[in-house]
């Protein structure tokens, strides 16, 4: 999994300024073939529809490229997860009255922020007790939030054909 995340943040690394920005166009400028190409594009995700609409503002500059789609993907997906890392940073590390288990799991969730897609199951596995805390709420919810953005870049990086 730590593999997938180093080619997904490559790949944002490489992503230009113009593909953090919305586009100047609006997607009733874009041409039919650069909108086909968009939906055809994120088909190949878990969750096509979010996919189309983040990555729409974008469509003129893909340029019939699924690595430009991939790299846009995953420069959103990483900026998702940049922010998220900051509102986890904000949470006081508390006892979550809880017990160890489930206070060790919040330590190490906040300590392996770059295991997002894993923070639920993490969470999970500390049992019923953790999951009533305010705290561990808040983490999953976050992790509810990015997932589907890390999901959706990883499903556009697989989908090119090397």
């Amino acid at each position: 999994m730590a593999t997938v995340y180093l080619q997904l943040l490559a790949v944002a690394t490489y992503a230009t300024a113009a593909t953090t920005r919305k586009s100047l166009m609006t997607p009733a400028q874009s041409s039919s073939a650069e909108i086909s190409f968009l939906h055809m594009s994120c088909g190949a995700t878990k969750y096509p529809d979010t996919c189309y609409s983040v990555l729409l503002p974008n469509v003129t500059s893909f340029h019939g490229s699924l690595a430009r789609v991939a790299r846009t993907a995953a420069t959103i997906a990483v900026a998702k997860q940049h922010r998220f890392v900051e509102d986890l940073a904000h949470l006081k590390l508390r006892s979550t009255g809880a017990g160890r288990v489930a206070d060790m799991t919040l330590v190490n969730d906040q300590l392996l922020r770059h295991g997002v897609m894993q923070c639920i199951d993490w969470l999970h596995a500390a049992g019923e007790e953790a999951l009533s805390n305010q705290t561990v709420k808040e983490v999953i919810a976050g992790c509810n939030d990015v997932s589907p953005y890390m999901d959706m870049a990883l499903n556009l990086v697989n989908a090119i054909k090397f």
